[in-house]
């Protein structure tokens, strides 16, 4: 899956955000990694029955604020 990505990050990037682009891929993958850490250990300590929606009630909050806040986000190309 990773190859797969970042073959289409190389072939659909413009060259002068190229780099940009790539790290930002790679700290998506880190952010990932560390989150899956946090979730399974609440979900180890409250249960994954808890955790779960209360993880994707925060996350849909998030992603409203975000929708109202910077509406220009809608329309990037």
């Amino acid at each position: 899956m990773a190859a797969s990505a970042g073959a289409i990050i190389q072939t659909l990037v413009p060259d002068e955000i190229r780099g940009r682009a790539l790290s930002l891929f790679g700290l998506n993958q880190a952010i990932a990694l560390t989150t899956g850490i946090v979730v399974g250990s609440l979900a180890e300590l409250a249960g994954a029955t808890t955790v779960v929606p209360v993880i994707a009630v925060g996350l849909v909050g998030v992603l409203a604020c975000c929708a109202v806040a910077l509406p220009r986000l809608r329309h990037v190309h």
